[in-house]
């Protein structure tokens, strides 16, 4: 019973360490900076606020390096191009050839 124990309080402490990391995002700034931290708010303007390690940080969306993807296809199709959107259900990338919206 206090092995049982043992593994669901280890089991509990890793979901907590994996929950606390997930909200945590990578932003790559065109200038080349680094910012790691969790997503506190976006405003109308496109003004990022993001909590780090080292206080709350703001840039806009415009300082945003953007993000070169590839993505590969059931069929064995490769898009290569620069991340518009992501959401649960969703990918938009802007391609050389314009627009696509692939579904997860």
């Amino acid at each position: 019973m206090v092995v049982v124990k043992r593994i669901l309080l280890i089991i509990l402490g890793l979901a907590l360490v994996i929950a606390q990391t997930s909200d945590e995002r990578t932003f790559i700034l065109v200038s080349g900076d680094r910012i790691t931290g969790q997503v506190v708010g976006v405003d109308e303007n496109g003004i990022y606020t993001v909590k780090t390690s080292f206080g709350l940080v703001t840039f806009h969306k415009d300082d945003i390096k953007p993000d070169e993807v590839e993505l590969y296809l059931k069929n064995g199709d490769k898009l290569k191009g620069t991340l518009i959107e992501e959401s649960d259900k969703v990918f938009k990338v802007n391609t050389g050839f314009g627009e696509v919206t692939l579904k997860k």
